[in-house]
C-alpha cells in the first residue's frame, strides 16, 4: 500500500506495510499541501489531490515520489479523491457534495450531495460501493464512517470507530478489508482497519510519521509509473531490479522504443509463475513496476533467488524478451 504524508508536513510518498503499518520513503513530492493520493485502477499511475490556489490535480512519480500539476480544480474545498472499480476519478468536497473528475478534459460534475460533511471516499473493490468518514472540525462526534449512495446521494451510517478522531483517509486493500488513517494532533498516525457493518476500528500500527494523510492500494500489488524522456529509448531494455537484495519491495525498470504489447513476470527457481505483474499495452517510454514479494494469491514469499522476465510485442509483430534475477533476503 502506497502513503502520502501532505499538509504542512513534509510532503512524501511512502510504501506501508499493512501488517505493522511501518513505512519505507519513496521520495518527496517536491510540491506542498498534498491532501490526498489514488491508484488508478486500469493504467496503474497515481494520482494527486493539492490544497492550492485553485486546487490541483497532479500525477505522482511511483519511483521517486515527486507530484507534477496536471491541471487546476473547478472546486473548492475538496478533502480526497478515489477511483471506482472501472477507473473514474471522484472527488470529495466538505460540504458533502461528490464529483465526478474526467482526467481527459478536467471537468469536475457533480454527482450527488451526501447527508454529511465527507472527509475522505474510497471505493469496495468487489461491490464499487462508496465508503466514507466524516468531516468535522468542531464538535462531535469525529469518528463516523458511513456509506453514500452513487445514484441519489442517500447516506448511511455504519458506526463510529471508537477513536474519537477524524478519519483522515480511508482505502480499501483488493480482499476487500477497510484501512483507514487516525492521529491526534502534532502525533504520528496509526494505520487501522475499520468493520464494514459498525465501523468500529483496530489499531494494526504506528506509521511513525506526523502529518501522514493518504493511502492508496493498487489491486495487482505493483503500480506502473511512466516516465516522459526528453527521447524516446532507441532499443528494449530490462533494468536489474532495485534495491537488490531487497525486502519488502523492489523496482523494475524497461523501457520501450515503440508501443507494444507488455507482459512482466516473476518465476521461482523452479520456473513456476509467481505472479504476472503487468500484462497490457504501452506507448513507446520508459517505465517502472513494483513488487512486494508476494505471489498472485498476495501471500508473502520466503527469502530465495526469483526470476523476472519481460516480454514485449509491437504491433508490426517484433518480439523482444530479456529475464534477470533478484534476491528476497528477509
Amino acid at each position: 500500500m502506497f502513503a502520502l504524508s501532505g499538509g504542512n508536513a513534509d510532503n512524501k510518498l511512502f510504501y506501508l506495510r499493512t501488517g505493522n503499518g511501518v513505512p519505507t520513503e519513496i521520495g518527496a513530492t517536491n510540491i506542498n499541501s498534498m491532501l490526498s493520493i489514488a491508484v488508478n485502477p486500469k493504467t496503474k499511475v497515481i494520482y494527486g489531490l493539492r490544497n492550492a490556489n485553485p486546487m490541483e490535480i497532479v500525477r505522482v512519480n511511483s519511483s521517486g515520489g515527486d507530484a507534477h500539476t496536471l491541471f487546476k480544480a473547478s472546486v473548492t474545498e475538496l478533502t480526497s479523491i478515489a477511483f471506482d472499480t472501472s477507473g473514474n476519478l471522484y472527488a470529495s468536497a466538505k460540504n458533502g457534495k461528490i464529483f465526478a473528475v474526467s482526467l481527459t478534459d478536467s471537468s469536475m460534475v457533480e454527482k450527488v450531495t451526501s447527508q454529511a460533511a465527507t472527509q475522505s471516499i474510497a471505493f469496495h473493490p468487489q461491490t464499487n460501493e462508496l465508503y466514507a468518514s466524516l468531516f468535522r472540525a468542531i464538535g462531535s462526534p469525529k469518528d463516523v464512517i458511513f456509506k453514500i449512495n452513487l445514484t441519489n446521494g442517500d447516506t448511511t451510517k455504519l458506526g463510529q470507530t471508537g477513536f474519537g478522531v477524524v478519519t483522515t483517509d480511508l482505502e480499501f486493500d483488493d480482499q476487500g478489508i477497510l484501512y483507514g488513517l487516525k492521529a491526534a494532533t502534532n502525533q504520528p498516525a496509526d494505520l487501522v482497519t475499520l468493520n464494514l457493518n459498525t465501523g468500529a476500528g483496530t489499531v494494526v500500527g504506528s506509521t511513525g510519521v506526523v502529518g501522514m494523510v493518504s493511502l492508496s492500494f493498487n489491486y495487482n500489488g505493483t503500480v506502473t509509473d511512466v516516465k516522459t524522456p526528453t527521447t524516446l529509448p532507441v532499443a528494449f531494455s530490462l533494468g536489474q531490479n532495485y534495491p537488490n537484495p531487497f525486502n519488502p519491495i523492489t523496482k523494475i525498470d524497461y523501457s520501450l522504443p515503440q508501443a507494444a504489447n507488455v507482459k512482466i513476470t516473476v518465476y521461482n527457481l523452479l520456473g513456476e509463475v509467481v505472479k504476472v505483474l503487468f500484462d497490457g499495452f504501452n506507448e513507446a517510454g520508459t517505465y517502472s513496476t513494483y513488487w512486494n514479494a508476494d505471489d498472485a494469491g498476495g501471500q508473502k514469499l520466503t527469502s530465495g533467488i526469483y526470476f523476472y522476465e519481460l516480454k514485449a510485442t509491437t504491433l508490426s509483430e517484433q518480439h523482444f524478451s530479456d529475464i534477470k534475477k533478484m534476491i528476497l533476503l528477509k
